[in-house]
């Protein structure tokens, strides 16, 4: 069971973290940080999983190429 081994390992890592005395500040940062890698991590997955659906993958290809033109509007950098 995947969820349960999951929360077993949070709660373990809070306790641990709680016996170590951090502040509040200190806890906040540390939450604030694993919840940015869990973003990156899923944006990570996400990409690999685009890459291995070959159409999907050269559509994104091609919106990109469509975006990048944008760049060249000649408009001053704001």
């Amino acid at each position: 069971m995947i969820g349960g081994t999951l929360m077993k390992k949070t709660y373990h890592r809070w306790r641990d973290l709680r016996e170590r005395k951090l502040s509040p500040t200190q806890l906040e940062h540390l939450d604030r940080d694993a919840e940015q890698q869990r973003f990156l991590d899923g944006l990570v997955e996400d990409f690999a999983a685009l890459r291995n659906n070959p159409a999907a993958w050269q559509e994104e290809q091609v919106e990109r190429t469509t975006w990048e033109c944008t760049l060249a509007d000649d408009l001053a950098d704001e």
